[in-house]
């Protein structure tokens, strides 16, 4: 459900954070395998739900993105360590 929490700077700031470039013009069909998974990673957390299940998320990322994904993530206070 969107409760258009986030506006443009915040989806912008998030896909750059995540290593993605917010100016990448391309079908997303045309994305690799871990670009996909970076867009379904940041569709699951930009409207800050809260609860997240996250089924193998790391799948198809470099480490540089799972290093992110975890920063990411705690910064949202979303991974509690």
């Amino acid at each position: 459900e969107i409760k258009n929490r986030i506006n443009d700077d915040d989806i912008v700031s998030m896909m750059t954070d995540m290593g993605l470039d917010p100016k990448d013009r391309r079908p997303a069909r045309k994305y690799s395998l871990g670009m996909k998974q970076k867009i379904g990673i940041i569709q699951a957390i930009m409207e800050r739900p809260r609860v997240i299940l996250l089924d193998e998320p790391t799948n198809n990322l470099d480490q540089e993105s799972i290093v992110a994904l975890r920063t990411i993530l705690l910064r949202l206070e979303v991974l509690h360590v």
